[in-house]
């Protein structure tokens, strides 16, 4: 899908012969694009952190050549620009679409009557393959209450970049810049001690915390504690103008093990 994509840059670039009696804004408008085009052509189009980088890298440079007034390459970025805000949707929306497994008929029959105890409850979908067939609701924990394993299924379904970790018992689940990062104090608990959560960028902290907990957006709080289905669990939220992270039960406060810098 983004084979082209770099080729409305080099159309520009390979010709570009950056004269002295250039002005210093239009130096820096080629300089940025040609930056721009490297990051292009080497984007990774299953990866949605490269595809993000590589989005970031051609506004940055439609900013610079709009500021230089040179119409011709805004134009040129901003098809390039388009094509990979359209892959980057397309990603996120695949992101959040479970695959499942197939399903028997008889797993199946029961799945559609009682609803299936193997994804987080408050979601629902339909069997892979059959449009028609009806919706089949979740019934299983939470994400914020998955056992190591559980969370191990649930990420893996969506293409999450995934990491374990032994000591403590834990697991990464990565995509883009959304961080999910759970700890256990065994491999083998019901679920997780502490889950740090890095939610996309625009995420509001209620909604990255219902998401995960089932818990109403109007009864999370910054710090405290939240009620779940498992009983009232501590939250704290480490929030500035240019960092979320969120941290889910016996957490303590700062960055969780495992996780980024803030």
């Amino acid at each position: 899908m983004l084979g082209g994509v770099g080729r409305p840059l080099a159309t520009f670039l390979s010709g570009a012969v950056l004269l002295a009696c250039q002005s210093e804004a239009t130096k820096h408008c080629h300089a940025v694009m040609s930056t721009a085009q490297e990051i292009v052509k080497n984007v990774d189009s299953h990866d949605l952190g490269s595809v993000e980088r590589s989005l970031a890298s051609v506004e940055e440079a439609i900013a610079a050549c709009d500021k230089a007034g040179r119409t011709s390459e805004v134009d040129a970025l901003t098809r390039a620009k388009n094509e990979l805000s359209g892959h980057l949707e397309f990603m996120k929306k695949k992101a959040l679409t479970p695959k499942h497994p197939k399903i028997s008929p008889e797993d199946l029959a029961s799945f559609q009557a009682h609803g299936d105890p193997n994804c987080p409850k408050g979601q629902a979908y339909k069997p892979d393959g059959n449009p028609n067939a009806k919706e089949i609701r979740c019934t299983g924990s939470q994400i914020g209450d998955l056992s190591l394993d559980g969370a191990f299924q649930y990420f893996d379904r969506r293409g999450f970049k995934l990491t374990k970790t032994d000591s403590p018992p834990g697991l990464r689940a990565e995509y883009g810049a959304e961080l999910y990062v759970f700890s256990y104090e065994a491999a083998t608990d019901a679920h997780p001690k502490c889950l740090t959560l890095y939610p996309a960028p625009g995420i509001p902290f209620q909604e990255a915390v219902a998401r995960v907990t089932g818990t109403p957006m109007k009864k999370i709080e910054r710090s405290g504690t939240i009620p779940t289905d498992r009983g009232k669990v501590p939250i704290y939220v480490d929030e500035s103008e240019t960092k979320l992270v969120i941290y889910l039960g016996d957490c303590g406060k700062g960055p969780s093990p495992g996780g980024p810098s803030p």
